[in-house]
């Protein structure tokens, strides 16, 4: 709802002093000043004042008869300023995917600033949003700070005329839940604001978020930091074609996140740092994290290290053909792990894998195509130190006391053919490579 100020009710009683005229200045709560000339008076009594919070504030540049569409859904008690000389009003339970949208058409051409103050649930840019519609949003001024806002989900989906997003200075988002695919397909987008996210404890999931964002270059180091309480990281930020890296502690306050599945994949990622997900004792799934990050040259020690609930690792550097190093300790500690299924797939220029990656995984049951098409991978393959005794990933099922028995385990090195004991693999393992 509006906000509503009552000015608390006075009377201001007249003297003969006050022959002479006098200003009265009123000081509003939103920070403003109002002021007026009186001279005799016998009372001023002040009732109350409708009034809301900072306003939305968003760029549009139209042509002659363009017509935009507003973001909005959910409950709605918001006034909007088109900044051509209208306004509109609404209060109602409105639903962005039905016919009746909301939208102005323009008569002129120019760049207007379009003002929504008041309650909106939920910014939304899917269902009754046209791509023509969204490409007139060229910049986001303000966020203001909208009641009753508690979903952002698809919110400026597929504006790819989007230029630039404020910094959030108002805590419009302190009630926000979920921002999955908000600002995805924002394809002109370079910069994200450090502060973006201040004050999103409510927020438990960023599912897509700044996916396909195939401009943006670099990410703040404390971009996450507010995001204390988000379990799903899933499929964030993948194909930003031009994400050269990430902040070392990107993660480092995320501790309540579950599920990186997806995430930065197919992005143009050139390095990655040590110990990105390092200590993320609730993460589950990184299911695909990485993937066909083409551009990566090397995987970085302790990547996962000490990621204790982690089960799934499943083609997680799938396709990442110009990696040739792994560093140590990547899986330290990933006692949960069940599923490396196409994990190194297609890294055809991996020269070497540390003998031991495997030690902490022992309850691995996948590994399909763990190795497959590592052309030239010419080390010996992972091994675990058992009793003095080299215990192979293709021999555990030798070991049941030390070990859970593989049961998928097709193609796990196929065509890895330098492999120092590939001849002993393919002879007495020969489902391991087929």
């Amino acid at each position: 709802m509006i906000k509503k100020t009552l000015l608390l009710l006075f009377t201001f009683l007249a003297t003969v002093a006050m022959a002479q005229e006098k200003k009265l200045t009123l000081h509003l709560n939103d920070g403003t000043t109002q002021d007026f000339l009186v001279s005799t008076i016998d009372s001023i009594t002040f009732s109350e004042v409708q009034q809301s919070g900072p306003a939305l504030v968003l760029e549009y540049t139209v042509n002659d008869g363009d017509e935009i569409r507003l973001p909005l859904d959910g409950r709605l008690d918001c006034t909007v300023d088109y900044g051509d000389g209208t306004t509109d009003e609404f209060h109602e339970n409105f639903s962005a995917s039905s016919s009746d949208y909301k939208a102005h058409v323009y008569e002129k051409a120019g760049t207007y600033e379009v003002r929504i103050a008041g309650g909106v649930e939920h910014l939304y840019s899917g269902l009754g949003h046209t791509n023509d519609s969204r490409l007139l949003l060229t910049a986001i001024k303000s966020w203001g700070n909208l009641e009753g806002l508690t979903s952002m989900e698809s919110a400026f989906r597929s504006c790819k005329g989007l230029l630039s997003v404020p910094a959030d200075n108002n805590g419009a988002f302190k009630n926000v839940t979920s921002f999955k695919q908000a600002f995805e397909y924002c394809t002109k987008l370079k910069e994200i604001p450090s502060s973006l996210f201040a004050g999103c404890q409510a927020a438990t999931t960023l599912y897509g978020c700044f996916a396909n964002c195939e401009s943006l270059t670099a990410l703040p180091d404390t971009l996450f930091y507010p995001l204390v309480n988000v379990t799903d990281f899933s499929s964030v930020m993948n194909w930003c074609s031009a994400l050269k890296t990430l902040p070392e502690g990107l993660f480092a306050k995320n501790t309540n996140a579950e599920n990186f599945g997806n995430a930065f994949c197919f992005s143009g990622l050139e390095s990655i740092p040590a110990k990105l997900f390092s200590g993320l004792r609730n993460a589950k799934d990184f299911n695909c994290v990485f993937q066909a990050c083409r551009k990566l040259t090397a995987i970085p020690d302790s990547l996962f290290a000490g990621c204790t609930s982690a089960t799934n690792f499943s083609t997680a550097f799938w396709g990442n053909w110009n990696v040739t190093t792994i560093g140590k300790d990547v899986f330290q500690g990933c006692v949960a792990a069940a599923n490396f299924k196409w994990l190194f797939n297609g890294c055809e220029k991996l020269e070497s894998v540390p003998a031991n990656i495997f030690d902490d995984c022992k309850e691995v049951t996948n590994f399909s195509g763990t190795f497959k098409d590592c052309k030239a991978l010419a080390c010996e393959s992972p091994y675990t130190m058992v009793d003095d005794t080299k215990v192979h990933i293709y021999e555990r099922q030798n070991y049941k006391w030390d070990f859970t028995k593989p049961t998928t385990f097709n193609e796990c090195f196929a065509n890895a053919t330098l492999l120092t004991d590939y001849n002993t693999i393919s002879t007495d393992y020969s489902d391991w490579t087929k």
